[in-house]
């Protein structure tokens, strides 16, 4: 992987996507000023509504013209834990957020160079905002809290990878923490569990509980607040803003092929739509469901195997595909949830035993072509749409190729 910044068409990849990311994904025609961190007064407009009286969970077009379509989705809970904020002025919380979004996203490039030691600091920073069509990008532009959370998810993966229980155990413990705020990233827990001791599994079996506890406790503490917090979450078929993840996929081959569910509304991103009840997510449920217990099948099988001789580098291997894993468990994948994929993907398609692999199953000239596809899927450009609908079988691709010839091969020669 240090040699893989001294490839030409790399750099020209990285190159043309950072160019086309910044032509493509920011209207220089608009105020820059109330286009950049569009999601970062969603933290205090939510509490500020809380504090006056009003309902938090409404439009908050009144609080800021930057969160003017955007409604508050986080459990109510943290409406009380984040109304300090607002002792503050809105000007002086928003210069606070945005520097902590800088300094989130500098710490988890760092974070990554380590875990996958690139050793090129800059490699790993560029590959991390641009690859997956400038996707994580734009999602750090957005400013939103996950680019914190995610920062966290990092450092959690770089204290599991420790031999020193204390570490492994709080870097379990970060995983909790974060999920708490975004019940969905309870997924992560599947990182962890492809390298570390089966000891630890009872952790996090013991902190996953506490999850579902903590939403039942807010639906107890606050039964009127909790109502439209999952009415916000309801909504989001109709708002359009579904992302590119599981639940998506999933409706799309319902809707499209099977002929078993409504389809989405898409990228219409319409807050001010009233909530109808009209889409059945039964079948969506239930085709999701499926999908993650095959990937859970393929986590289990990812942790049974051995990927190198060299235990660092099998960790590795096993932390990028079980990243890649946890992406296509999303059940809403959006641009900030993608800044430890693409360099996951990037470091799994150039790794030395992928490189084997291929030359076990393809001719030379085949190989190269392959390892260029595949580079040029995880660099290229592809949308410039905020949601990229190319990132999910993007990602389904690479890892089933990866699996597909690694088991094929093991059960060949075994």
């Amino acid at each position: 992987m240090t040699k893989l910044f001294d490839k030409l068409y790399i750099k020209l990849l990285i190159l043309v996507s950072i160019i086309l990311t910044f032509l493509l994904r920011i209207d220089f025609h608009s105020n820059l000023f109330d286009f950049l961190f569009w999601d970062s007064l969603v933290i205090y407009c939510g509490p500020l509504y809380y504090s006056t009286g009003e309902n938090p969970y409404s439009l908050l077009n009144e609080c800021s013209s930057r969160v003017g379509i955007f409604k508050y989705v986080y459990l109510p809970f943290f409406l009380e834990l984040f109304s300090s904020f607002i002792k503050i002025s809105i000007e002086s919380f928003f210069i606070i957020w945005v520097i902590i979004i800088f300094l989130s996203i500098i710490i988890t490039a760092n974070l990554l160079n380590k875990i996958f030691q690139i050793k090129n600091y800059l490699f790993t920073f560029l590959i991390m905002l641009f690859s997956l069509s400038g996707i994580p990008f734009y999602g750090f532009l957005s400013g939103n809290i996950s680019i914190i959370l995610y920062m966290l998810a990092a450092y959690s993966i770089y204290l599991t990878m420790s031999e020193d229980k204390k570490k492994t155990l709080l870097g379990i413990f970060i995983i909790f923490l974060i999920s708490l705020f975004k019940i969905h990233l309870l997924i992560l827990f599947i990182i962890p569990m492809t390298y570390i001791s089966l000891s630890y599994f009872k952790y996090i079996i013991t902190l996953s509980t506490f999850v579902p506890l903590f939403v039942l406790y807010n639906g107890l503490a606050y039964p009127v607040l909790f109502k439209s917090f999952l009415l916000n979450l309801g909504i989001l078929p109709f708002a359009g803003d579904m992302g590119v993840g599981l639940m998506k996929f999933s409706n799309f081959i319902n809707s499209r092929i099977l002929g078993l569910s409504d389809s989405y509304h898409t990228g219409t991103h319409n807050w001010k739509v009233i909530y109808e009840g009209q889409f059945n997510l039964f079948y969506d449920y239930i085709l999701s469901l499926l999908f993650i217990i095959i990937y859970l099948f393929s986590a289990l099988k990812i942790r049974k195997s051995s990927f190198s001789i060299l235990p660092d580098e099998d960790k590795r291997i096993k932390i990028s595909l079980a990243i890649i894993i946890a992406t296509l468990c999303m059940p809403r994948l959006k641009q900030y949830d993608l800044l430890l994929t693409g360099i996951s993907c990037l470091y799994l398609i150039n790794s030395k035993i992928l490189q084997d692999l291929a030359i076990e199953k393809f001719k030379k000239m085949n190989r190269k072509i392959l390892i260029i596809f595949l580079n040029l899927m995880v660099l290229g450009f592809f949308s410039i749409k905020g949601d990229n609908y190319f990132i999910y079988p993007i990602c389904l691709i690479i890892i089933t190729i990866f699996l597909v010839l690694f088991f094929s091969l093991k059960k060949k020669n075994a």
